[in-house]
């Protein structure tokens, strides 16, 4: 996994010093590792994390690179990575939480600048956090249970949407 972040923090500097593509070019070899690690181990909750963040980089770079569908796609792909039932039952960490409340907003900036107001609603959220209270594994006092809806459910509108209140237990 430490080659996949090193060369996804190269990329990220590759590009927030003006290389767009070179900084492109080397997220898409963190990627490639990632990818691979993740398809060796489905399970494993923070190279997922790790995944899903190289992929919303890539869909930020692409947009400010005005490669817009590609953009997108990365996106959807962050998603993807996030949203798979494999991982429905197992314990999510911060970081991986972070990735489900930033990667929508991103897809969600990326439809607005190709003026889809429509699927820039859509984008808004495909999953619902809640804290739960309990403890987690990073030993952090509250812990989140992921409500993942179907892909159907996420091409709905979520006008309206109102995240459920946590349950009281006294």
């Amino acid at each position: 996994m430490e080659l996949g972040l090193a060369y996804g923090t190269l990329g990220r500097l590759e590009a927030d010093m003006g290389k767009l593509s070179e900084g492109i070019k080397t997220l898409a070899k963190a990627l490639d590792r990632l990818e691979r690690l993740v398809a060796a181990n489905p399970h494993a909750i923070e190279d997922r994390s790790a995944l899903a963040r190289i992929h919303r980089l890539t869909g930020i770079y692409r947009r400010e690179a005005g490669d817009l569908q590609g953009s997108r796609e990365s996106l959807e792909r962050a998603l993807a990575v996030l949203e798979d039932p494999v991982i429905a039952n197992r314990p999510k960490s911060m970081s991986f939480l972070s990735q489900i409340i930033v990667a929508p907003n991103e897809l969600g900036r990326t439809h607005r600048k190709s003026n889809d107001l429509i699927a820039a609603e859509k984008a808004y959220p495909r999953l619902d956090v809640r804290r739960v209270g309990t403890p987690c594994r990073c030993g952090n006092a509250i812990a989140a249970e992921i409500d993942q809806r179907p892909a159907s459910q996420g091409s709905e509108s979520t006008a309206g949407h109102r995240p459920r209140p946590a349950s009281n237990t006294g």
